[in-house]
């Protein structure tokens, strides 16, 4: 049954002719925010200069 689900055994579920979930990159996280999606390293950065993960 999960060998169905994911497909040919790939990591990411395959539909109709092969087309995988991931096969192209996608606008929403920029579109929902109204800017181009921050760097995670960046982010992570960011944070903990302001103190995100101190004991508080």
């Amino acid at each position: 049954m999960i060998d169905r689900w994911m497909g040919t055994g790939g990591s990411c579920p395959t539909f109709g002719a092969g087309t995988r979930l991931d096969d192209h990159l996608s606008d929403g996280v920029q579109r929902a925010l109204g800017r181009p999606p921050r760097d995670f390293a960046r982010f992570v950065k960011d944070a903990a200069a302001a103190g995100a993960w101190l004991d508080r």
